[in-house]
């Protein structure tokens, strides 16, 4: 998904307020009523999105207005810069005598090569941007769950947890606007415990991750996860179930290291 961020209104009692992509404040509310409007004309938020915010807000809340971090994931070591709607990301790989750095600041991509900017295809360009959003993105949630593009719906209580069915606009959206979310959502710490999604491309499949490892930098909460590979034909809200019957099987490890402020 691209990252801008949603307009959705933040409660009070973590969160004192959330800036937009144009860096505008919005105001606050308490009650839930979707769809309704407060008699101040600001419309009221629903369960799926009270509950979005509430993870934002245990997952880091105010932490989110000015991040700088830097971390390794995989082969390569990522920086991850966001502030008042502004963001830049950086992937650097360095394979012998080449340092290769890939930046993705503000919806534009840059490559280069031992400091020499490469000329790129707009196809690789797209490619490689998408890249890195896609691991900032992942990295980054729940906090891009307020993203503009994000549609979410409730879906009930699941044990302990509550279930938040999303899926995306096509403008705003990314290429991928058509692949389908469920985050399910701890009752008692409010935290993103696990998620699910699915995807059209490469022949389609979904995934069923599973978090573990949690640990706070700069007051953000960062977890890592279990990947559990699962069939299309399964609807995703089923696969919390599966992975409770130890019905799912591993696909891999998705670790985060070495994450440190900038």
């Amino acid at each position: 998904m691209k990252a801008s961020k949603k307009g959705i209104l933040v409660r009070n009692d973590l969160w004192t307020s959330m800036k937009n992509r144009k860096g505008i404040i919005i105001g606050l509310l308490l009650l839930i009523a979707p769809g309704c409007i407060s008699e101040s004309g600001d419309q009221e938020l629903s369960l799926a999105e009270e509950l979005i915010n509430d993870a934002v807000n245990a997952h880091g809340g105010q932490a989110y207005e000015n991040i700088a971090l830097s971390f390794k994931f995989r082969e390569y070591n990522y920086t991850w810069e966001e502030s008042a709607g502004a963001y830049k990301y950086t992937r650097q790989l360095t394979l012998d005598s080449t340092n290769t750095v890939d930046t993705y600041e503000n919806g534009l991509f840059k490559r280069t090569t031992n400091g020499v900017v490469n000329n790129l295809s707009t196809e690789m360009m797209d490619k490689y941007s998408s890249s890195i959003n896609s691991v900032i993105y992942f990295l980054a949630l729940p906090y891009k769950l307020l993203d503009d593009a994000v549609k979410a719906e409730y879906k009930g209580e699941f044990g302990n947890y509550h279930g938040v069915a999303v899926t995306f606009t096509e403008e705003g959206g990314g290429d991928d606007f058509e692949d389908e979310y469920f985050y399910w959502f701890n009752k008692e710490t409010k935290e993103m415990d696990f998620f699910a999604y699915n995807y059209r491309v490469n022949g389609g499949g979904a995934r069923f991750r599973a978090a573990y490892n949690p640990r706070r930098v700069s007051g953000i909460l960062f977890k890592d996860y279990v990947n559990y590979e699962a069939s299309l034909e399964i609807p995703l809200q089923d696969l919390l179930e599966l992975y409770e019957k130890d019905s799912l099987k591993e696909l891999s490890r998705i670790e985060t290291e070495e994450i440190k402020p900038l």
